[in-house]
């Protein structure tokens, strides 16, 4: 086999059993039918089954009817074009906001601020989400890194070559999951702050522009890594005396042991 690491010697096929071992739990038939049967198990009940069936059907039912009686009320009311909420501006925006002006939908005297430094704060926020995304980049190659690391450092050790790659994969994950939840949480709260920061008058733009912004952090966040292993790991060839190096780290490779962990 192929070493792990430019300066490394060669290695017999037989020092990856255990990580075959590993991946022969998971990788098998058997965790097909394992899936199987527990997506199904949580249906066995039949009486649970269906109560939850009548109740989606009369709630769907009751919705559509709704609909069917608000339409030929507001056609015999002849309200079809009117709007039936004007949102009162939030009490964060009352609160901090200088300016009053008259609503032009209502004439009522209500806190104001100038939609031109509302678009000057909304690009610094967006300057912020972007830089935040940038350091959960930088993160996952830095556990990238690490991993490559610390699985050339066990490599050259004949006592720990045999479990290098579980050890480097193990603890990588471990690493990996304990910055992404860091980062959740930090993020939800300067999400939340520049949401309001960026003083935006209702509640439905508020909540809009928050989501917009977690959304994007998260899926960024969350699934990065998952990219990385689906896109990235492995693509780039590499071959005796043609290793593909960062550093002078040979880069990863499909490795023997299973992607699960």
């Amino acid at each position: 086999m192929c070493p792990l690491c430019t300066n490394c010697e060669y290695y017999h096929l037989n020092e990856t059993c255990l990580a075959t071992r590993l991946a022969s739990v998971a990788d098998t038939t058997g965790a097909v039918v394992y899936a199987v049967f527990i997506s199904l198990w949580g249906k066995m009940n039949l009486n649970h089954l269906f109560n939850i069936i009548f109740i989606a059907f009369v709630a769907v039912t009751f919705a559509e009817f709704w609909k069917r009686k608000s339409a030929e009320l507001a056609y015999r009311w002849n309200v079809m074009d009117y709007e039936i909420d004007v949102e009162r501006p939030r009490p964060s925006f009352s609160a901090r906001a200088v300016d009053q002006l008259p609503n032009p939908i209502t004439g009522i005297i209500e806190p104001y601020f100038p939609p031109f430094k509302r678009a000057k704060r909304m690009l610094a926020g967006s300057t912020i989400i972007l830089f935040m995304v940038i350091v959960v980049l930088i993160f996952i190659f830095g556990v990238i890194i690490y991993r490559l690391s610390i699985s050339h450092r066990l490599f050259e050790n004949r006592s720990t070559r045999e479990s290098a790659s579980v050890i480097a994969t193990s603890t990588g994950a471990f690493i990996n999951l304990i910055i992404i939840m860091a980062m959740n949480k930090i993020y939800q709260k300067l999400a939340l702050w520049i949401t309001e920061w960026e003083m935006h008058r209702t509640k439905n733009e508020f909540e809009d522009h928050y989501t917009f912004k977690v959304f994007i952090f998260q899926f960024v966040n969350f699934y990065s890594s998952t990219f990385y292993l689906a896109f990235i790991k492995g693509s780039l060839p590499s071959y005796p005396n043609h290793y593909s190096t960062l550093s002078g780290i040979t880069l990863e490779n499909v490795s023997v042991i299973f992607c699960l962990i």
